[in-house]
């Protein structure tokens, strides 16, 4: 995580406009992840960390953030291009600066 902050701080330092964001995982693997919970403690605390070092982070971990069901994911894990569609657009929707809503 502190290498990932020092690449972030080089960027930014480098004037490149950075988007961070936790990508969705299918219904049925959040469910899994979360009988799991115990197994799966770093997802929370990556989440936690890079939030309180004051990142402008998109999660969209928990895929009910976007409404989705798992017909728009490759496998558990890997979303298709309709979903991460969605979220570029939530993402222009949000971005305070409007960098992205200049190319969406």
């Amino acid at each position: 995580v502190e290498r990932f902050l020092q690449i972030l701080k080089i960027l930014e330092d480098s004037g490149v406009k950075t988007y961070v964001f936790i990508p969705p995982v299918a219904p049925s693997t959040i469910k899994q992840i979360n009988v799991l919970q115990d197994k799966f403690k770093y997802i929370k605390e990556l989440q936690s960390i890079l939030k309180s070092k004051n990142i402008n982070i998109y999660d969209y971990h928990d895929p009910a953030e976007m409404h989705t069901s798992d017909c728009e994911f490759i496998d558990g894990y890997h979303g298709g291009d309709v979903l991460y569609y969605r979220i570029l657009q939530d993402m222009s929707k949000r971005d305070i600066s409007n960098t992205l809503s200049r190319f969406i």
